[in-house]
């Protein structure tokens, strides 16, 4: 597959505006569609299938499209679906896109499923087996682990009304069971899983009337267990409407246009934001024009890209257009103001519209006297922190009037923000997640005695919302010498944790320059890191990202000590953990080079899973070199391991590393996780 990079090409000289805005892609796809689906398949790939062309309902298509970042266009040299398809839904399962249902070109509607492999040369699509429980169009379906759960419907083809129907499709054994069924049927509706729940937004009800209705439904990781019921949730659409677009930013929902149909049709250009964790739903910028039918995709955190659709004058777009949403900083405003004057302008619906949000800070407008007074008084209490007052830098305009907006209240942020004792003096690294400064921290105890830290500031809530709880859990077990420890966290006015400051820099740079390591210098390195992982694993947590560069190195010589940090992705499991269980994610996690077979296949993870990546390690340890540096990019290197693809074992052989070691590291290579060994059998295993 070709190299593309979406977030490159199409984002590049975006930068933050005052507001929300839309702002247009200058790339066009080769085709106007809609009804059409959009998945990105990474970092790099945006794809493109069927779809109505013009406003003729049987007019549809059966072409493919992807983003070419060097050719700056979309690129229509893609195998094409075996039936024109629109109105279909689509889902991604690791390297396995499927369409499902659907209308096809004389209008009738489908119950077939197709599919393409993804990571093979040449890919093409194939027509499963399996079918869907009825013919329908206007459905939705969401992947979680490996099932594909496909809600609502419609078949037109007997007149028949909206479906409530859920059908739960195993991806990996192309087998379909029976779900519980939608508490309202719907069609032409959207979904998203996000926060363990799938939500379904909207949609036509049995008498053809739009809806404005949100249902959820509680299912576990792997997409096995799931609640005996959907849950109609209290939040409700301003709007109703049937053919949104829907994507995610943080635990928001963002609904963007569709079609309202009740004694009047009209397309919409109104978007909404749902918020899952509180009772609010935001109404935001308004789109450029009424759309309805296009497909929308969450590129970042802060950015969602909207491809194609159809205009309120029934014109089919070929455009894009990128809306872009500073959800780190409007949440943190949001949070200082709710609790005392819950929704500005009172009730559940938010009178704010048109929000504005700076790169730094952001703003809120303000629709009662007491706002300033009130957002004063909460921003001090916000200050006071375990006992102590801690020195945080906010403003707020007092001038201050009905309808102007609140500047920013937070002006000054590391490295010159001083709490508790904490001071941050320079920026070590910057990365797309957070920025690490190194520091100072003033004992607890109390007097002038300082220690040297380490800063991990967060660039947006959403990444600090994920690794929170395991934070919690590291700095319980915090101590042990192979274990970055963590010394504190905060929230205000910024997420950051404080770590112990290590001064060595890491393996892989050691790697690098000085080359493998041998003998008892080899053999002490591999303990350390097992001793840090069996720490680890006996508190029920796993590390998730483990490689070299997420290993320092403390000392020098012989004293020379490994210490595992970068635990963002840790997780904390059950305490009944049994050594090997797997559970599972959402979606791929850690990096390609170190991730296990069962990661990449299923999202599964376990301690296994650190044990495989610790096999990676030990081999570029014993060689001294990397692995995988002839692949090209990160699905290519997935599609190599998920092959059972490994290292080069000849290298081992080359430069002579002992039978006893170059057994070990293929054991912990092995596919299934149930034969690679512990942490405390790899330990026994190096001494």
């Amino acid at each position: 597959m070709s190299s593309y990079s979406i977030k490159e090409s199409l984002l590049s000289g975006f930068q933050a505006e005052p507001s929300p805005s839309w702002k247009a892609v200058r790339s066009t796809l080769n085709r106007k569609r809609y009804h059409h689906g959009c998945v990105a398949l990474d970092d790099n790939t945006l794809l493109v299938v069927g779809g109505y062309e013009k406003s003729s309902k049987y007019d549809v298509l059966r072409s493919v499209e992807v983003f070419d970042r060097q050719a700056q266009k979309w690129d229509k040299n893609w195998p094409k679906l075996n039936v024109n398809r629109a109105e279909f839904a689509t889902v991604i399962v690791v390297d396995l896109l499927f369409v499902l249902g659907g209308r096809d070109g004389n209008g009738e509607c489908l119950d077939s499923v197709e599919c393409i492999n993804l990571s093979q040369t040449s890919p093409k699509w194939v027509i499963l087996d399996v079918k869907l429980s009825s013919k329908k169009c206007g459905c939705t379906a969401v992947a979680v682990g490996t099932l594909v759960y496909i809600m609502g419907g419609k078949n037109t083809n007997d007149g028949s009304t909206a479906q409530n129907h859920v059908d739960i499709f195993d991806a990996s054994m192309h087998k379909r069971s029976k779900g519980p069924p939608l508490n309202q049927p719907r069609f032409a509706c959207a979904s998203v899983f996000l926060d363990g729940k799938i939500y379904v937004v909207g949609g036509n009800d049995d008498s053809d009337n739009s809806l404005n209705t949100i249902e959820s439904l509680s299912v576990s990781s792997d997409g096995n267990n799931w609640a005996s019921s959907w849950h109609t949730c209290e939040k409700f659409l301003a709007t109703p409407r049937m053919y949104p677009a829907l994507s995610t930013i943080s635990h928001c929902l963002v609904v963007i246009g569709g079609i309202h149909k009740g004694e009047k049709e009209h397309v919409l250009e109104s978007v909404e934001i749902v918020d899952t964790k509180r009772d609010i739903i935001w109404q935001c910028v308004d789109l450029n024009q009424p759309i309805y039918g296009s497909a929308a995709v969450t590129l970042d955190d802060s950015r969602i890209l909207l491809v194609g659709g159809c205009s309120n004058n029934q014109k089919p777009l070929n455009s894009s257009q990128i809306l872009k949403l500073e959800f780190a900083s409007y949440e943190t405003h949001i949070a200082a103001v709710e609790r005392e004057i819950k929704v500005l302008g009172g009730g559940k619906r938010s009178s704010l519209k048109k929000k504005v949000f700076g790169s730094g800070g952001g703003s809120i407008s303000r629709k009662n006297k007491n706002v300033v007074s009130k957002l004063k008084a909460y921003l001090k209490e916000l200050t006071k922190q375990n006992g102590s007052t801690r020195n945080a830098d906010y403003s707020v305009d007092s001038d201050v009037d009905s309808g102007d907006e609140i500047a920013r209240y937070f002006e000054k942020g590391l490295p010159s923000y001083d709490s508790g004792g904490i001071v941050a003096t320079k920026e070590l690294v910057n990365s797309g997640q957070a920025v690490v400064y190194r520091g100072t921290m003033r004992n607890k105890e109390g007097g002038k005695n300082k220690q040297d830290v380490a800063i991990k500031v967060f660039k947006n809530r959403k990444d600090w919302d994920d690794c929170k709880q395991e934070l919690m859990s590291l700095l319980k077990i915090s101590g042990h010498t192979n274990v970055m420890e963590v010394l504190d966290f905060f929230e205000v006015p910024m997420p950051a944790f404080v770590m112990r400051y290590v001064c060595g820099g890491d393996l892989m740079n050691h790697l690098s320059k000085k080359g493998k390591f041998t003998g008892k210098r080899a053999v002490s390195l591999l303990q350390g890191i097992g001793e840090g992982l069996r720490h680890l694993h006996s508190h029920a947590i796993v590390h998730r990202d483990l490689k070299s560069a997420n290993i320092l190195l403390e000392g020098k010589g012989s004293a020379l000590r490994p210490v595992l940090i970068d635990l963002g992705l840790g997780k904390a499991v059950p305490k009944s953990l049994a050594e090997g269980k797997q559970y599972q994610t959402r979606g791929f996690c850690g990096t390609a080079h170190g991730a296990a077979p069962e990661m990449i296949s299923s999202g599964m993870w376990s301690t296994k899973s650190d044990m495989y990546a610790l096999g990676i390690i030990m081999w570029e340890i014993l060689t001294g070199s990397f692995p995988y540096i002839d692949k090209k990019g990160f699905r290519e290197v997935i599609s190599f391991v998920h092959a059972n693809g490994r290292p080069d074992a000849g290298e081992m052989q080359r430069e002579k590393v002992s039978q006893k070691h170059q057994q070990l590291v293929k054991s912990l290579w092995d596919k299934d996780p149930a034969k690679r060994p512990s942490s405390d059998e790899f330990l026994a295993m190096t001494m």
